[in-house]
């Protein structure tokens, strides 16, 4: 369900929820089997992420096949087996979007925000802008 048809407002979801992250460019994001995160236009099972609760307003995204979503420091956007600091994301409030979100990064000096780019690639930003803009989509509880 979307925030449009019925869906939560992300700062109603519980930490673990299965949910859907559509980008500005309307695709949502997508955890392929050759280990990159990109974008892909249809909502199926590599579309859906288990967002994992770490406590402090801090959580991870673990993919249907048991990897996680990892923020590189090279600025790259990739999955991983393991579940550490790279893994870690927060929510950040978007002004003039109040159902819309970023995901933050904590692992830098600097806050660094996933980009959903216009070629379905995802890499890392400094501020956030409308490429690092998504709508979450609760799928389940």
């Amino acid at each position: 369900k979307g925030l449009a048809s019925g869906g939560r407002h992300p700062r109603t979801q519980t930490m673990g929820d299965i949910v859907a992250l559509r980008s500005h460019h309307n695709h949502y994001l997508s955890a392929r089997d050759n280990g990159r995160v990109e974008q892909m236009p249809v909502l199926g099972p590599w579309e859906k992420f288990h967002k994992v609760n770490h406590g402090g307003g801090h959580f991870s995204l673990r993919t249907w096949n048991n990897l996680y979503v990892s923020a590189r420091e090279d600025g790259s956007v990739t999955l991983v087996p393991n579940d550490g600091a790279w893994e870690r994301f927060r929510l950040a409030t978007v002004p003039d979007h109040p159902h819309k979100v970023a995901l933050r990064t904590d692992h830098h000096h600097k806050h660094k925000y996933i980009s959903a780019h216009e070629n379905k690639t995802t890499v890392q930003a400094e501020h956030i802008q409308a490429w690092e803009i998504f709508e979450i989509f609760v799928l389940a509880d």
